[in-house]
């Protein structure tokens, strides 16, 4: 038995041709939502400027992470020798309140971290606004060494983000 096509047109690509937009046709609200998310995506270089911005300038985020620095940082000298597991455990809750405003912020520009990643693996240029210089600031800010350094400056009152 045959089945009878309830549209003219046999295909998408048809209406297409025909100036017909597929969107129109279909009522779907999950093909609707995709649609709208698809639009509202914001491109690969926007993308890395926004979180560059969002990590270097946003005040918010120096403020939190400022404070959180300041209230953990009784456990660090620049004397250390050795690190003790106080300052080990602080480097990961930091690392974890790092990487949750970053991805936070990702998500709000209507973008997924798998996006970051590969939009920052594409992009290998040397410039500012490039995933070279965001990973490299980024890994940076992760490093224990770098990591116990801030919490010194702020012990000392001088916190610089």
């Amino acid at each position: 038995m045959e089945s009878k096509q309830t549209s003219e047109y046999k295909s998408d690509d048809d209406k297409f041709a025909k100036g017909i937009s597929i969107s129109e046709e279909k009522n779907d609200p999950e093909e609707q939502n995709r649609a709208e998310e698809k639009e509202s995506r914001i491109d690969g270089q926007d993308l890395i400027q926004k979180v560059c911005d969002f990590y270097f300038d946003d005040e918010p985020l120096q403020n939190i992470l400022e404070h959180w620095a300041v209230e953990n940082s009784k456990g660090f000298s620049p004397l250390d020798t050795e690190y003790s597991l106080e300052q080990m455990t602080l480097f990961e809750e930091f690392r974890t309140l790092l990487e949750s405003k970053l991805e936070s912020h990702v998500l709000s520009l209507g973008a997924s971290i798998e996006t970051l990643h590969n939009e920052i693996s594409r992009d290998t240029s040397k410039s500012f606004y490039s995933g070279n210089t965001l990973v490299e600031v980024i890994n940076a800010s992760v490093n224990f060494k770098n990591f116990h350094n801030m919490m010194c400056d702020a012990r000392a009152g001088e916190f610089i983000w």
